[in-house]
């Protein structure tokens, strides 16, 4: 019995959990089912092994009651995992009040006592051949239902185009001294804290030659929506499944599909992890995709970032399995558990291979562009990059210095973490004129939505006061994490940083980008600078909750239209709910907030 429930414990947290968590989210992981099998079934057999040497050190007289033990951690472990998943909010970064949560604590505790008591106490006086039936039929049950679901949706994970193409870095700073667009996502900067920061003339000076476009919409409320609405000017609507809108939309509109067809050298450098499902990777996409068939077998199997996905799987599974009170050591504020124990275990030659990537923040990304940023002979090029900016976890202290420890989400820590942003973008843009490339550079420095995490960065409207016991604080936190920053340096321009009250999009980007380069393509949208400051103009933005179960639709779209300056409650008007599938609630009325 004893190896028997070993194998469910190992099983669980090793295979079936992890396996099944996998292909319930496929899109936030780049690895196949294969690269994660050749992980985790080694793992199990060499957790086997090591319970079968315990096992055969244990005196005989303990081994029952050491299999009783395990039996019942195997089948807690199998039923937190599988029956009590309790409901701690996306993990996305922000931080969990695990107070209000003490009651799932309570039931938690009452069953883990419970069932090891029972076990302790009956399974060494049931025959051997009844104690062994139990764990072999939970055992088998959890592989064939993984075997089901591996069968069901691996034909989608083999497909997902992410899964197809690696990213070449080679050209990652290469640009031409001829021509330039440079697209930067700086993620969850908000518009209205951007614009109190630059009021300080060493923060608006970091941006001369640039307009300032404070009254922008994004184009939904998650990055998984806002940027192929950025990059495409189109806006996914549930109507469909997600792939194939993807996919139709980015072979035909998106910004780097038309600018590579018009001869420009085409790179692009997503937030891989947070952001796989930004983008439809595919060679008419991008010019630095390379399609994994053709050079898998030079691909050593066994790479770091495919080392650092399993574990983040690891952790998901810990976590999960794990009772309440043991939940948060394992989340350790996002630092999670699996992530720094490996770190602590292997020698410094494989530290890179399992740390958590960091590469995305902007003092990194600024720090390897002051070391690779070259002028190249091409006739032009487009640059794309995504980087942390000010999305939690918050790792800008007070004292404006990146660091390594998760600071507290508060408007104090997130103005912070803005002018921190800020001064290392004015680092690259100096940079940029040293080489001189500024100048023959159209820079577009944009956030993909807002924040409006806590209540403190909600909107301010200068003249307007914050009442927060009257406010609707599902609509405050949504019209928040639609007002973004933009910013467009055109070919050229220099000067004190200009601002335009026009009412723009960030679905306007392609427009203005095809506008300020001359390509002739068709783009949806309008050239911002083609917009008046005075004029009537409805956006469109759609906001739905963001889920870690994924599909290939979103939770309810709630379509809001923006007419108006977006940083006024008045502004703002939902025309619809847009569930998946497409069938607009039609009782849902529309009108102003």
């Amino acid at each position: 019995m004893y190896l028997a429930a070993s194998a469910l414990l190992a099983g669980t947290l090793l295979v079936t959990l992890p396996g099944s968590i996998f292909l319930a989210n496929l899109g936030e992981f780049t690895i196949a089912t294969s690269d994660l099998l050749l992980f985790t079934l080694p793992m199990f057999v060499a957790a086997m092994t090591v319970a079968a040497i315990i096992y055969w050190l244990m005196p005989t007289r303990a081994r029952p009651l050491l299999g009783a033990l395990v039996f019942s951690l195997a089948f807690l472990v199998w039923l937190q995992g599988n029956v009590l998943v309790w409901d701690y909010g996306p993990l996305d970064g922000r931080s969990i009040a695990w107070d209000q949560h003490l009651g799932k604590g309570v039931i938690d505790a009452i069953i883990w006592i419970a069932v090891i008591a029972l076990s302790l106490a009956l399974v060494p006086r049931v025959s051997a051949k009844t104690t062994l039936l139990f764990p072999v039929f939970i055992l088998a049950a959890s592989v064939v239902q993984f075997g089901a679901a591996l069968l069901a949706q691996s034909a989608d994970a083999d497909v997902q185009s992410v899964k197809k193409f690696r990213i070449d870095e080679s050209s990652k700073f290469a640009f031409s001294r001829q021509n330039n667009v440079i697209l930067i996502v700086v993620d969850e900067c908000q518009s209205d804290v951007f614009s109190e920061v630059t009021g300080q003339a060493e923060y608006r000076q970091v941006f001369d030659g640039f307009t300032y476009f404070p009254d922008a919409v994004a184009g939904s409320n998650f990055t998984q929506l806002a940027i192929p609405a950025l990059l495409t000017g189109t806006l996914y609507d549930n109507a469909g499944p997600r792939s194939e809108f993807m996919e139709k939309t980015f072979l035909e509109l998106s910004i780097t599909t038309l600018l590579k067809r018009s001869g420009f050298d085409v790179g692009i450098y997503p937030w891989v992890g947070w952001g796989n499902e930004t983008f439809f990777f595919h060679e008419d996409v991008a010019s630095n995709l390379e399609n994994r068939a053709a050079t898998d077998s030079a691909e050593r199997k066994f790479s770091e970032k495919n080392a650092k996905e399993v574990l983040q799987l690891i952790d998901l599974t810990l976590f999960r399995s794990a009772p309440h009170f043991l939940k948060r050591h394992i989340y350790n504020d996002q630092k999670w558990f699996a992530l720094p124990l490996a770190l602590s275990l292997v020698p410094d030659s494989m530290k890179q291979a399992v740390s958590t990537d960091n590469r995305y923040e902007t003092n990194v990304f600024v720090r390897e562009a002051l070391q690779r940023t070259t002028a190249v002979d091409s006739a032009a090029t487009f640059r794309y990059y995504h980087v942390k900016g000010a999305h939690r976890p918050l790792s800008v202290g007070p004292d404006l210095q990146f660091t390594d420890e998760v600071i507290d989400f508060n408007r104090d820590n997130y103005v912070a973490s803005l002018k921190a942003n800020i001064r290392e973008l004015g680092t690259l843009l100096e940079r940029l004129k040293t080489d001189g490339l500024f100048d023959k550079s159209l820079l577009v420095i944009v956030g993909d939505h807002g924040s409006g995490n806590t209540p403190d960065v909600y909107v301010r409207p200068v003249g307007h006061a914050i009442t927060d016991e009257k406010r609707d604080h599902t609509f405050q936190k949504q019209k928040a994490r639609g007002v973004p920053i933009l910013l467009v340096k055109r070919v050229g321009a220099s000067g004190p940083m200009q601002q335009n009250d026009a009412p723009v999009s960030l679905m306007d980007i392609p427009a203005t980008i095809i506008a300020e380069t001359g390509v002739n393509a068709p783009a949806t949208g309008r050239s911002i600078f083609e917009i008046g400051p005075g004029e009537i103009r409805a956006r469109t933005y759609g906001a739905f909750d963001y889920s870690a179960n994924r599909s290939d639709y979103v939770g309810a779209l709630t379509m809001y239209e923006v007419t108006g300056h977006s940083w006024l409650d008045e502004s703002w008007a939902v025309t619809g709910v847009k569930p998946p599938g497409g069938v607009t609630d039609a009782d849902r009325p529309a009108g102003n907030l």
